[in-house]
């Protein structure tokens, strides 16, 4: 009996359990970034933004995408060369 008949799952691709992982780090991350391009753009509109917070929300839209982009990296390095920065995971 192959795996279609026995209703189990078939083995998913790469990119699919790439896709389905769930990584709370990184949604918080983009929902932080996300939503300072909102208040600072309806702070903007309202002619509210100082400077000071003009700055604020700037750095922090250029520093998130830096941080995933060094999240990324180190996951790739810590999976090559095995440094055991990230917890193993479990197989499903």
């Amino acid at each position: 009996m192959d795996i279609s008949q026995s209703g189990d799952r078939a083995p998913r691709g790469r990119r699919e359990r790439f896709r389905d992982r769930y990584e709370t780090g990184v949604a918080f991350l983009v929902s932080t970034w996300t939503a300072a391009f909102v208040l600072r753009s309806r702070l903007e509109q309202t002619g509210r933004l100082s400077d000071v917070g003009n700055e604020a929300l700037l750095s922090l839209l250029f520093v998130v995408p830096i941080m995933l982009v060094g999240w990324g990296v180190l996951a790739v390095a810590d999976r090559r060369y095995k440094l055991g920065i990230f917890p193993p995971r479990r197989r499903r």
